[in-house]
């Protein structure tokens, strides 16, 4: 299965992003540390296929890689 990296999956082009992937048989990792809309859901949160890490890209921490984003 083919899985791909969304960030700022919980804003307005993200999750549009992410529902096309998941449609199309993807398995979606989104991040988002909602800055932007504060705490959201989105309709592609319940999908099974479909992680949020709710973090900031900028704090990303290469020598410890959460095991969501391997």
């Amino acid at each position: 299965m083919k899985k791909i990296l969304i960030t700022g999956s919980q804003g307005f082009i993200g999750s549009y992003l992410c529902q096309e992937f998941l449609a199309n048989g993807y398995s979606v990792v989104g991040v988002d540390n909602f800055s932007k809309y504060g705490q959201v859901t989105r309709p592609h949160d319940s999908h099974p296929r479909f992680k949020l890490v709710e973090m900031d890209v900028i704090d990303f921490d290469a020598s410890n890689i959460l095991p969501e984003l391997q």
